[in-house]
């Protein structure tokens, strides 16, 4: 548990806040097509995790008008997030790598 709690204090700011910005967007996309169209919780929140990730399947699409242009603007607004959080996880490996690549050539 100190190793996470450690891990956790370490994380930059920005990538926390990204993080929930990506849990809450999942929850507002989840609610949102569990009630507008009619959709069930899993098939919902799988949905809105196809289409932030731009897999897009094709499986589920939105029926309703409002269900449609909802849909435009997560996508814009969760493609967006989540490749903030990809390039800022990407980084955050890439500092520890520098980190640790530094510290065995000056010990």
């Amino acid at each position: 548990m100190n190793k996470l709690k450690q891990f956790v204090n370490n994380i930059d700011i920005d990538l926390k806040v990204t993080i929930s910005l990506v849990f809450i967007l999942l929850f507002v996309g989840t609610i949102f097509y569990m009630i507008v169209e009619k959709w069930s919780m899993i098939d919902s929140l799988y949905f809105c995790v196809v289409t932030m990730a731009t897999v897009g399947y094709g499986d589920f699409s939105p029926h309703t008008t409002v269900g449609k242009l909802f849909t435009i603007v997560y996508i814009f607004v969760s493609i967006g997030t989540f490749v903030a959080l990809c390039t800022q996880l990407a980084d955050l490996l890439i500092q520890r790598r520098k980190r640790k690549t530094q510290a065995k050539e000056n010990p």
